[in-house]
């Protein structure tokens, strides 16, 4: 039985694939790069190129199998065959990137996005495909984009200065059995919006897996940098930005080096207002999660800025996502503390209304912490929306 196994991990492992550039080629190159957004240690997104002109290639759906595995023995056997070093483990996935040059000129790329479940080692229905005849420029990068947000999943492929260079394809998950998709080509211009424009947007958008080039490009060089080597795993550089925080990259001794963590300066003036209503609106989850983190470590806070998060927790209180609630949870201990106790009342109102268990606890907990005030409370605007 046991070699039964083996010989089957190793098939699966061996698949044939070819190179994205052909052997005789002498022409000119571009590149393309897949993307991941990590949701948590365990899921994420991953948008991959699949097949060029029906010739399937390596890509980071791939490359995550390899590395994780379903188990540490399926990722030792996978390890031994395609001659790769076994990372991760079934509870945590090692999400790992790709990115490869191709041919330039007019090229057929098969695309795919999904959001894949390490627990389970495979990935949800929901998931998204496209065919893309794309002109690609001698010595230009290009990525592969999308989002997911279920019932929606997205795909689109944009140029290095951000701009989607593609149809959007959209699909939609229908309810019921057996399991349906509906695929339909879409105006780009309201994927448009959510991509940066300037370096601070960009901060906030960066995603797990984004390359070196690609961060020092879109924010240019850091004010300070650090390194730690490798202990076993992929060695540590980190990259201290005075105006935005700090960036952490994994360093693999192939010379493959992405984005792991970014961890932003808290928007404390009144002058970043705009700046953080725009971050709210295009970035990351992990990223805004981790601004509200530094929220409690600053010294100041503007009224307005406080402002700004207090309408961003009433818009969520209703979020059955954990990451998010949390990240309500870290904004509330910032009105507690630099709010004088302004917000009093509001937390209070967060607690009775908030319907996941872990807002509900530390806003609760917050608000017994925060004595009566006399100071003119924070009024939320009712909506029909609630």
């Amino acid at each position: 039985m046991l070699c039964c196994i083996f010989i089957l991990l190793l098939l699966q492992a061996c698949q044939t694939l070819d190179e994205p550039i052909p052997e005789k080629y002498t022409g000119e190159t571009a590149q393309i790069s897949d993307s991941i957004t990590r949701r948590t240690a365990s899921t994420g997104e991953i948008y991959y190129l699949e097949s060029i002109s029906g010739q399937k290639v390596d890509n980071a759906l791939i490359q995550t199998r390899q590395r994780s595995g379903s188990s540490p023995l399926t990722a030792v056997l996978v390890s031994l065959a395609v001659g790769a070093p076994a990372y991760g483990s079934s509870a945590a996935a090692t999400y790992t990137p790709l990115e490869r040059k191709v041919p330039a000129g007019d090229q057929d790329l098969h695309v795919v996005g999904v959001l894949r479940k390490q627990i389970t080692g495979g990935t949800s229905p929901l998931k998204v495909e496209a065919d893309f005849t794309l002109h690609m420029e001698a010595n230009k990068k290009y990525y592969i984009r999308g989002r997911i947000e279920e019932p929606i999943a997205a795909i689109w492929i944009e140029n290095f200065a951000g701009k989607i260079v593609t149809p959007v394809v959209q699909s939609q998950l229908l309810s019921g059995r057996p399991v349906q998709l509906k695929t339909e080509i879409v105006d780009p211009a309201d994927y448009q919006k959510l991509i940066a424009t300037t370096p601070q947007e960009s901060f906030f958008t960066l995603k797990y897996g984004d390359s070196y080039d690609y961060v020092l490009a879109k924010l240019g060089n850091p004010n300070n940098q650090a390194f730690k080597p490798s202990h076993g795993g992929p060695a540590k550089t980190r990259f201290f930005y005075d105006d935005f925080g700090e960036v952490r990259f994994l360093d693999y001794e192939n010379g493959v080096v992405f984005v792991e963590q970014v961890l932003p300066t808290a928007l404390t003036e009144k002058s970043q207002a705009a700046n953080l209503k725009r971050i709210f609106y295009i970035g990351n989850k992990l990223a805004i999660q981790n601004l509200a983190k530094a929220y409690p470590d600053a010294e100041s806070v503007d009224v307005e800025i406080l402002d700004i998060l207090a309408e961003k927790v009433w818009q969520e209180r209703f979020t059955d996502d954990d990451h998010i609630s949390d990240t309500m949870a870290w904004f509330c201990k910032a009105l507690a503390k630099f709010g004088d106790g302004r917000y009093r009342d509001f937390i209070g109102k967060v607690a009775n209304t908030a319907t996941t268990k872990r807002l509900i606890r530390h806003a609760t907990n917050t608000y017994k912490k925060m004595p009566p005030s006399s100071t003119e409370q924070f009024t939320v605007i009712e909506n029909p929306a609630g």
